[in-house]
């Protein structure tokens, strides 16, 4: 849809190989055109694994120049008229380009059913057919925008019926059935009529429409009844940011309002420590909470991630600042990117390369801007209960930067871990109830604490009511 809208072409992989294969021809189709060019690999092509052959690595060392043209890049009115017809021709002479690209390609089969399937559902598809024991003609769409529509044609043209497999919107389904009208082509055409409009599909799903469609029985696999615990997504043993959630929810009894954002603090949603209610985009939470402190009186504690602070978090501090929003802005800070693989930021002094870079103080940042800011220890919570009631008695923006190392860190120090004094435990269950540590457990009438699991943090030391938790 987006590649539709900025008129950019659009590449789909459905396996691991695919990915690598379309990135080297999106560089090329670049360069090419002078063009960006969307890959889009969903979830489960993300998730996956496989066999990658990486064949020849081209590296070309060269020193980038800009050459001028202000037409092209100087988007005022007058040039964007101009660059707007050049983008609609530009996009049909890709669109040629791409109709002998091996991206986009027929299996052969037999009847006059065929499908056209995209993406991750090509794998579904390929089980499917095994399952139901048919061979269908398939044309295995990989260049999604433009759509190589002469080879969309030679495929249908012969066929009765076409079936489309593609997850969520019908944007495959739409061209084709434009090709259709055009050509006045006399067939049916089945997409979201019978596949789900919402959700990823499976094997198991697609496998169940295609049965039906085609009016085949299988046999289902009986699954066995068993019994699967729930396992609530949960914050790492140890996490820095569960003490900092448990201190916000006792401090406020849970009766404020917490905007939050992207990150594994979005994590925090959940039971028990239920200190998230709103989570949009990266940099929302401080918007949000602005937005609320015009509209209402009751405390508002906005938490958001030092690297989401430095990619969209500041401006909306600044809007605080400008608007004298009444609100605890709770920068949780761990040190890196965590939830996506331990990224740097400027808050780390280290590049993307992994090279000694200069570093931005997020305290001194605030301070710059004349916010009110404290930083305290993620594993102290009484500092923590401190800072936020100070915050909560400010008239304006009150910024805690509550600093503490990601446990998944490497060359973090280990600290000594805890046990539970089973002799003094009155099996109240505070510890597992307050914190939804997953260190601890329940067992025998008392309270344990799995040594394999737990970091130390000390979380549950500091609730235990008659400190039967101990190092």
């Amino acid at each position: 849809i987006f590649a539709r809208f900025a008129n950019v072409p659009c590449l789909d992989p459905s396996s691991p190989q695919e990915s690598r294969d379309m990135i080297l021809f999106a560089y090329d189709l670049s360069e090419l055109f002078s063009t960006p060019v969307i890959l889009r690999p969903t979830t489960r092509v993300c998730h996956g694994r496989g066999d990658v052959e990486l064949g020849e690595i081209n590296i070309q060392k060269r020193e980038g120049k800009f050459t001028k043209d202000i037409t092209r890049y100087v988007a005022v009115p007058s040039h964007a008229r101009i660059q707007h017809k050049k983008l609609l021709d530009k996009i049909e002479k890709i669109r040629e380009f791409v109709e002998d690209s091996n991206l986009n390609y027929t299996i052969p089969g037999e009847g006059k059913v065929g499908v056209i399937v995209i993406g991750a559902s090509f794998n579904y598809l390929m089980e499917s057919l095994q399952i139901l024991g048919i061979k269908l003609p398939i044309l295995k769409v990989g260049i999604s925008h433009p759509l190589a529509r002469n080879k969309v044609l030679s495929f249908i043209k012969d066929l009765e019926k076409v079936v489309i497999i593609e997850e969520l919107e019908p944007v495959i389904e739409n061209d084709v059935k434009i090709l259709i009208s055009e050509n006045q082509l006399n067939l049916k055409l089945y997409g979201k009529t019978i596949f789900p409009r919402t959700g990823e599909f499976s094997t198991d799903l697609v496998t169940e429409i295609l049965s039906k469609f085609f009016r085949i029985d299988f046999p289902k696999e009986q699954s066995k009844n068993i019994i699967v615990p729930n396992r609530a997504p949960l914050l790492c043993a140890g996490c820095p940011h569960r003490s900092t959630f448990y201190a916000i929810k006792k401090v406020t009894r849970g009766k404020a309002i917490f905007p939050s954002d992207i990150g594994c603090y979005t994590l925090g949603f959940s039971r028990p420590l239920q200190t998230v209610d709103t989570c949009i985009s990266m940099g929302a939470s401080f918007g949000v909470a602005c937005g609320f402190a015009k509209s209402t009186k009751e405390p508002i504690v906005a938490t958001l991630g030092d690297s989401t602070f430095f990619h969209a978090g500041i401006p909306p501090l600044i809007n605080a600042k400008y608007n004298n929003s009444k609100i605890v802005a709770v920068i949780l800070d761990n040190l890196t990117t965590a939830m996506t693989g331990h990224q740097p930021h400027p808050g780390t002094q280290l590049t993307a390369l992994g090279e000694p870079a200069g570093s931005v103080s997020i305290e001194k940042l605030i301070a710059g801007m004349d916010i009110p800011v404290e930083v305290v220890d993620a594993t102290d919570v009484k500092s923590i209960e401190e800072a936020l009631k100070r915050g909560l008695q400010s008239e304006q923006v009150y910024v805690i930067v509550s600093r503490g190392p990601c446990v998944l860190l490497k060359g973090i120090e280990k600290r000594p871990i805890y046990r539970v004094e089973v002799s003094m435990c009155r099996a109240c269950k505070a510890c597992i109830k307050l914190s939804g540590c997953p260190a601890l457990e329940f067992k025998d009438g008392h309270s344990s604490i799995n040594p394999s699991v737990c970091t130390g943090c000390g979380l549950c030391a500091y609730i235990c009511p008659v400190e039967a938790i101990i190092r």
